[in-house]
C-alpha cells in the first residue's frame, strides 16, 4: 500500500509560515537580548559604583588594603577598586565627600550614567582610553583610540601637545617618521568657525621632519597657487602616481578627514586655491612665522597651538640628520614662481627657485 506524501504546494505554504513566524519573532529575540545586555550593564555599574562607595568606607575605618579615592573628577582608568564583575571600559566618575555623585561610564558596550541617585542606560559606547604623555606612543594606544578621545574632550590631549610627544608613522616607501599634535583646537570655536581654510583647526597632525626632499615644482612654469605645482600632483592629489596618502598605516588611514584648504595665489590670478585635501603643507601662518602683503591667503587660516608664540625652534627640519629648507603652500602673490619657505633655522624666507635643488629643499606633511 502506497503512502500519500506531501505536495509540493504544501511543502512550500509551511516554508512560508516558518519564514514569517521567524520574521515576527527575530525582532522580539533580539530586542529581548538587547534588553538583557542593558540591564547587565546597569547591575555592573550599580556593582562599579557601591565598589567605589565601600572602598572609601572602608578606607575610613582604616581596614588594612584599602586606600580612599579622594574628591575629584576621575578617569575610571585612574581608579583601582575590588569589585565582582568587569570593570568599565572607560569614563568619568566624580567624588564628593567620599561617594560617587555622579558618572558617566561605558558598561558592556552601553553607556550609562549616574546622577548619584539611579543609573540610566543609554545608547551603546565607544571605550574611550585616557591618552596621556607616558602612553601616547605605545602599542596599547590606536589611531582609533586617539580620535576618539579627541571627540570627547579636545582639551584632553593639550598634555601630549604640549609636551611635543611624538609617535612614529611607517609611510610605504619612504621609511618611518616621527609626528606630533600641533593643535587640538576645534573647527568650531569662535577663534577658528569662521576661517575659509580648516587646516589649523581640529586635531592636526604635523610629520617632524622632511619626508619627501625635492623641489615645489619641476619646471619653471607659471603656477596659480599650491594646486598646480608638480609636488601637489604628484603627492598630494588623489590622482598623483605618488598619493601619500594610499601609502599610509591601514588603521590610521580611517581616522584622516578631508579638509578645505586653502592656499595663496600668484600674480597672474586674484584667487587663492581651494582644495579638499587629506594631507598638505603648512602655510606661514600656521607655522607663526609672521604673514605679510605677499601671503594673499594669510588671512584665511591662522597660527596651530602648538606654534602660537611658542616652539619656533621646532619649525626647523631635517632629512636624514641633515638640516633641509621647507617648503610651505604659500606662492607669493606678486609672482608665478616665488615660493614661501622655511629656512633651516626655521625662519620665513622665499625663494625664486621653486624647482630648487632636491638635496636643499623637501616638504613635511600634515
Amino acid at each position: 500500500m502506497k503512502k500519500k506524501g506531501f505536495t509540493l504546494i504544501e511543502l512550500l505554504a509551511v516554508i512560508v509560515i516558518l519564514a514569517i513566524i521567524a520574521l515576527i519573532a527575530t525582532p522580539i529575540i533580539l530586542n529581548m537580548i538587547n534588553n538583557a545586555r542593558k540591564s547587565a550593564a546597569k547591575s555592573s555599574a550599580y556593582g562599579y559604583i557601591e565598589a567605589i562607595d565601600s572602598n572609601n568606607g572602608f578606607a575610613d575605618a582604616e581596614v588594612e588594603g584599602y586606600t580612599k579615592i579622594e574628591d575629584g573628577t576621575y578617569d575610571t582608568s585612574e581608579i583601582s577598586v575590588r569589585m565582582k564583575g568587569k570593570a568599565p571600559e572607560g569614563g568619568e566618575v566624580t567624588i564628593t565627600n567620599g561617594k560617587v555623585t555622579s558618572a558617566d561610564i561605558c558598561m558592556n558596550g552601553y553607556n550609562v550614567e549616574y546622577n548619584g541617585h539611579e543609573a540610566e542606560v543609554k545608547n551603546k559606547c565607544v571605550p574611550i582610553k585616557n591618552i596621556t604623555v607616558d602612553n601616547f606612543n605605545s602599542n596599547d594606544i590606536t589611531w582609533e583610540d586617539i580620535r576618539n578621545a579627541y571627540q570627547k574632550d579636545p582639551t584632553s590631549l593639550n598634555s601630549v601637545m604640549d609636551a611635543g610627544i611624538t609617535r612614529n608613522v611607517t609611510v610605504t616607501g619612504y621609511g618611518t617618521h616621527p609626528v606630533r599634535i600641533v593643535n587640538t583646537t576645534p573647527c568650531s570655536d569662535s577663534t577658528r568657525s569662521s576661517l575659509q581654510s580648516k587646516t589649523a583647526c581640529g586635531l592636526v597632525f604635523e610629520f617632524t621632519d622632511i619626508l619627501v626632499p625635492g623641489p615645489f615644482n619641476t619646471t619653471n612654469s607659471a603656477m596659480s597657487d599650491w594646486t598646480a605645482s608638480s609636488m601637489y600632483l604628484t603627492y598630494f592629489a588623489s590622482t598623483g602616481s605618488e598619493y601619500l596618502y594610499n601609502k599610509l598605516p591601514s588603521d590610521l588611514k580611517p581616522v584622516i578627514v578631508d579638509t578645505t584648504v586653502v592656499s595663496g595665489h600668484g600674480v597672474s590670478t586674484a584667487n587663492n586655491g581651494v582644495s579638499t585635501d587629506k594631507l598638505y603643507i603648512f602655510s606661514l601662518r600656521e607655522w607663526n612665522t609672521g604673514s605679510d602683503g605677499y601671503d594673499a591667503a594669510g588671512s584665511t587660516t591662522t597660527a596651530l597651538d602648538f606654534y602660537n608664540g611658542k616652539n619656533a625652534d621646532k619649525r626647523a627640519k631635517k632629512h636624514n640628520g641633515v638640516a633641509f629648507d621647507t617648503w610651505t603652500r604659500t606662492i607669493t602673490s606678486d609672482c608665478d614662481s616665488c615660493i614661501y619657505h622655511l629656512d633651516t633655522n626655521g625662519n620665513k624666507y622665499w625663494s625664486y627657485c621653486h624647482w630648487g635643488e632636491a638635496n636643499k629643499y623637501g616638504f613635511s606633511p600634515a
